[in-house]
């Protein structure tokens, strides 16, 4: 045999032998790019604003991925042909995912598709008389009305238009956005200066709140059975919302809570209550979709989405409960998740335990620890268990081992040895 064969011949032995014994190791784990979130665990309430579809990838990854999908209010250039076509594709694909189409309880946006909109019938009125104006960040013009939920002319017509969007997605139901109950001594969204008081009689202000309550009571009924009503959402503060919005949950399938984990302003929320709350709501069969926003980059992100991730675990009840870590609700989100979501824990076995600060739960298929305090924690490891790191890698951890969690951190840790 020629000698530049026997090189060749030689070289590919090599790379064989490589291979199997990188492989067999069994050290590695498939890398997240090729490993998607959890779709047992997973929720995404997303659209397109730069008014494209979504991609073929991204629609693989929403129809595998999750197991809810709300297409937000301006998916597709707000075009209503789209958002149907991306949920009866999103069907196609995976007939269980569940699919809702978006409908803000309390504005009516300008840019909204539908028809027959009449600001004078249905906007709601100040005691002046003028129709409220929603102005995120004060921009000029402002950006919807508000709706005057008291008007049941207004509530009619807002029922018509669900029942008509559902039925010709078709989606699974609906996902009201802004569903919030207002106070007299309660600041407006927009405006922080003023409160609800300051524009609305007290009579007003009440017939408002059993207006918002029959709006959701009326989509149940009018949807019927085997459709979906969600809201969001839970109020984080039960200082701002006493009872935290749950009021409604007694009148919807689920809500949504878009401040899990950390707030608007980075800090760190009561997440032992929504631990709580999450363990509540799966034994009284409702769902509940917890979202973290945050503009964190790198290390500070990585850790973040392994904390969050990892306190929701602790609360999650099957076929309830659902995450979603993001920036906001743009379509870079279909593919953007801490690599900790996909890791096939599966089923969880018996409630969270805490010691401290320290939660800790079992898993059919691996353990949960998330370190809910400011300082260090030592852990002891009881069973053979696997960390597994976002190159692949994994470390094996032994019976007695001790291991340290940082504050505000969690381990996702799979069951068995390497």
């Amino acid at each position: 045999m020629p000698r530049r064969r026997l090189l060749a011949f030689g070289l590919v032995a090599l790379i064989v032998i490589a291979a199997v014994a990188y492989f067999l190791s069994g050290k590695r784990e498939p890398t997240p790019a090729t490993v998607p979130p959890q779709p047992a665990y997973s929720f995404i309430w997303v659209g397109d604003t730069g008014g494209a579809q979504f991609s073929d990838q991204q629609f693989q990854a929403l129809a595998s991925d999750y197991s809810y999908v709300v297409i937000e209010k301006f998916h597709a250039g707000a075009d209503i042909a789209n958002q149907d076509a991306a949920a009866r594709r999103i069907k196609a694909m995976n007939p269980k995912v569940k699919v809702l189409a978006y409908y803000s309880a309390s504005y009516w946006f300008d840019r909204y598709p539908y028809e027959g909109w009449d600001a004078d019938r249905f906007g709601l009125e100040d005691r002046s008389g003028n129709v409220m104006r929603f102005r995120e960040n004060k921009r000029d013009g402002g950006l919807a009305d508000f709706v005057d939920l008291s008007n049941p002319d207004y509530r009619a017509f807002a029922l018509r238009l669900i029942e008509q969007r559902v039925t010709d997605g078709p989606f699974d139901g609906v996902a009201f956005d802004a569903a919030h109950p207002i106070a007299a001594d309660l600041p407006l969204a927009d405006d922080r200066s003023q409160t609800w008081g300051d524009i609305l009689t007290p009579q007003k202000i009440a017939a408002y709140n059993a207006g918002l309550q029959q709006l959701l009571d009326g989509a149940k009924q009018e949807l019927g059975p085997g459709k979906l009503v969600l809201y969001n959402g839970i109020a984080q503060d039960a200082t701002i919302l006493r009872d935290r919005n749950l009021t409604l949950m007694d009148i919807t399938d689920g809500a949504a809570n878009e401040r899990f984990c950390v707030g608007l302003d980075g800090k760190f929320n009561d997440i032992r209550s929504d631990i709580d709350l999450m363990q509540q709501l799966t034994g009284e069969h409702k769902l509940v979709f917890e979202k973290t926003n945050s503009s964190t980059s790198g290390s500070a992100r990585a850790k973040l989405g392994r904390f969050c991730y990892g306190s929701f675990l602790l609360g999650a009840g099957k076929g309830s409960s659902f995450f979603k870590f993001g920036e906001n609700y743009k379509d870079a989100e279909v593919e953007s998740n801490p690599f900790e979501t996909s890791l096939a824990v599966r089923d969880p076995v018996g409630p969270p335990v805490f010691d401290g600060d320290v939660g800790h739960r079992l898993f059919s298929n691996g353990e949960v620890f998330s370190n809910l305090g400011d300082r260090p924690a030592q852990l002891t490891i009881d069973q053979p268990l696997r960390k597994v790191s976002p190159d692949g890698s994994s470390e094996g951890l032994t019976p007695g081992q001790r291991v340290e969690l940082a504050g505000h951190d969690a381990l996702v840790l799979l069951a068995g040895n390497l």
